[in-house]
């Protein structure tokens, strides 16, 4: 069985810098390191609340960064399909919603920027307009996020929402968004 801890080794292991180390017989410090790396990625893991996988690589939504209001915000974004951390995510956190773009089409990609921003905190959330609409500059909840990626093509693994729930709130900016 595959452990997050054996994928986020792989994952180490295959790190240039720790392979040169490796090379020039520096074990213990290759070792070092690598146990630092997965030590942060499992504190990364830890603080995300959504992934996503897309052409241009991957992010890890989450709270990782101090902001001046107390609270903590940011992203962690990659080059390629993230697949460790998906798996991984997969593993120890399957209520962590997914979402892969990668199965859009390509004439619905520029949809993409129509789609609203996810916001984790609802007394941060927008309000919709009166047609019950958000557009690409509003905040809100990640179920209408997810709603709208799906509609577009993408490969959503919901996690803890219920789709039926969110996509039914999302049908006006689903509308929106494929009308357009």
């Amino acid at each position: 069985m595959t452990t997050t801890y054996s994928l986020l080794n792989q994952e180490a292991k295959r790190w240039w810098h720790h392979a040169n180390l490796r090379k020039q017989g520096r074990l213990s410090e290759a070792r070092q390191k690598e146990r630092e790396h997965i030590r942060n990625s499992i504190k990364n893991l830890k603080e995300c609340y959504w992934f996503s996988v897309g052409r241009g690589g991957f992010t890890l939504h989450g709270r990782f960064i101090p902001s001046a209001n107390g609270g903590s915000q940011g992203n962690l974004q990659g080059y390629g399909k993230g697949s460790v951390y998906s798996e991984a995510i997969a593993i120890a956190k399957p209520s962590v919603p997914r979402v892969n773009t990668l199965t859009v089409p390509e004439d619905m990609m520029v949809k993409m920027i129509k789609i609203p921003m996810a916001q984790d905190r609802e007394s941060r959330f927008d309000q919709p307009n009166k047609n019950g609409e958000y557009n690409s500059m509003n905040y809100c909840h990640l179920g209408i996020v997810l709603a709208c990626y799906e509609a577009l093509g993408a490969e959503v693994h919901w996690g803890c929402l219920n789709s039926k729930y969110w996509i039914d709130k999302a049908i006006p900016t689903i509308t929106r968004i494929l009308n357009s």
